[in-house]
C-alpha cells in the first residue's frame, strides 16, 4: 500500500502542476530516505540502515536536512521548480539499482 500511496503522490505532483500553473501555484514533492527520527529508526527492524549504509551517503538523513529542503521549495528560489518529485534518500535508491545493474550483468 505504501509503494501505491508513494507512486500516486508523485504522478499527482506532475499531472497536477499544469491545472494550478496559471494561478501562480507550484506542486513538488519529497520522497526523504530514512530520516533519524523516533518513527524513522522504526524502519530499521526492517532492514533499511543496511540499505542506508550501503548509500552514497551512508548515514540516516537528519530532520533538519528534509527541512531545509522544504523550505527551499517554498522560497523564490525554488520559482521555476514544478511538477515533480524530489527523491532525497542519500542515494539509497541509486545504489539499489546499480547494484541490480551489476547483479544482472553476472554471469
Amino acid at each position: 500500500a505504501y509503494a501505491v500511496s508513494k507512486n500516486f503522490v508523485k504522478w499527482y505532483s506532475s499531472a497536477q502542476a499544469e491545472r494550478f500553473n496559471g494561478r501562480g501555484l507550484r506542486i513538488v514533492s519529497v520522497s526523504p530516505g530514512s530520516v533519524d527520527t523516533e518513527m524513522g529508526r522504526l524502519e530499521e527492524a526492517g532492514g533499511a540502515g543496511a540499505l542506508v549504509m550501503d548509500a552514497a551517503v551512508p548515514r540516516w538523513g537528519r530532520p533538519e536536512e528534509m527541512a531545509e529542503l522544504f523550505a527551499y521549495c517554498v522560497s523564490d528560489k525554488a520559482g521555476y521548480l514544478t511538477g515533480t518529485d524530489i527523491l532525497n534518500d542519500g542515494g539509497v535508491v541509486a545504489s539499489l539499482r546499480e547494484r541490480a545493474r551489476a547483479a544482472a550483468a553476472t554471469p
